[in-house]
């Protein structure tokens, strides 16, 4: 048997709304994704905040923290921003976006008034970066947001 022409429900203008309707899918397949990590995310922290007597403050810092001072001061927005006291310690926890486009990243900065040896070995983790502000301690890893187990053992020994 010979086919006369080709088999296709595309039009003879080209492969029609088929490629079309596959990348707007996808494209908004992951603009649904990134939201619900992000709503995930900060329904994690606020939970946690809740849970160890801490204050959900959104996308504010206080005044008393020197941002300015710090190395994530390039910060394009922060979000999921808790602050507390932890054994008579000024503690402040955010995440925040670095860069955009593909050089784009996302971290978790755990931040605490006191010295940085404050934080105990956890400090020493594989990554972590520390960094002096002020009188503030910083503990990040860069480009990655910190499980909240790892915020808890970075503030155990405080």
């Amino acid at each position: 048997m010979i086919l006369a022409g080709p088999v296709s429900s595309a039009s003879p203008d080209g492969p029609g709304w088929s490629v079309e309707f596959i990348v707007f899918g996808g494209l908004a397949c992951f603009i649904v994704w990134t939201l619900v990590r992000r709503w995930k995310r900060a329904k994690q922290i606020r939970q946690y905040a809740r849970s160890k007597g801490y204050t959900y403050i959104g996308a504010a810092l206080p005044k008393s923290f020197p941002f300015s001072q710090t190395s994530v001061s390039r910060a394009r927005s922060i979000t999921n921003a808790v602050a507390g006291d932890q054994s008579g310690k000024e503690l402040l926890l955010f995440d925040c976006v670095l860069g955009s486009g593909k050089a784009r990243r996302t971290q978790t900065v755990v931040a605490v008034r006191a010295p940085e040896e404050s934080f105990g070995p956890a400090r020493l983790g594989p990554f972590l970066m520390t960094e002096e502000a002020g009188d503030w301690a910083l503990v990040y890893r860069p480009n990655q947001l910190l499980p909240l187990e790892e915020i808890d053992a970075l503030l155990a020994d405080l």
